[in-house]
């Protein structure tokens, strides 16, 4: 009889727990869900193309338009899957509780200058208590995409050939 109430116990207490771990994450996954939305959706979008982003328990991701037609990922332009990708990485940075840097290499690459702006412009919204390393080319690295970028600028270093060499600059 006791040992019958040990495994019924333990049962119950398995039962429970992956109840728990399947709300937590539920609740992760809408967190994630709910910033990568707000984020992508935020971007100034020509008349306000993309209007949700959902994401199910498997990851799988649903982009609605405007004209509230679904479409996934794979449908959007490079630079439009580019925002996403990194709409859902600043959703997971965010949520992670690490506190270490984040590495983006050439982030703006097929992102127009207009959508490069935008993103600038919301990226503080999002990552306030997050530090943040962009490798931009030069192409990326523009006047007005630095002007957005500086208020927000703890360091800013840069690459210059010298001879047989690479010598790093910092500018502040």
């Amino acid at each position: 009889m006791i040992l019958r109430n040990k495994i019924q116990f333990a049962e119950s207490a398995l039962e429970i727990i992956m109840d728990l771990k399947s709300n937590v994450q539920d609740h992760i996954r809408t967190k994630v869900n709910n910033k990568t939305r707000e984020q992508f959706t935020n971007i100034n979008w020509a008349n306000n193309k993309y209007v949700d982003v959902t994401i199910d328990s498997k990851y799988n991701i649903t982009i609605t338009k405007s004209s509230n037609q679904k479409v996934t990922p794979g449908d959007l332009s490079d630079g439009e899957s580019n925002l996403l990708a990194l709409s859902f990485m600043m959703a997971l940075h965010s949520l992670s509780g690490f506190e270490i840097p984040l590495i983006i290499d050439a982030p703006f690459e097929k992102l127009d200058k207009g959508k490069r702006i935008d993103f600038i412009s919301n990226l503080h919204d999002f990552t306030a208590d997050k530090q943040i390393v962009f490798l931009f080319t030069d192409a990326q690295y523009t006047d007005d995409v630095r002007a957005h970028m500086l208020k927000n600028i703890i360091s800013e270093y840069g690459l210059k050939p010298y001879e047989n060499k690479t010598e790093i600059v910092n500018y502040g």
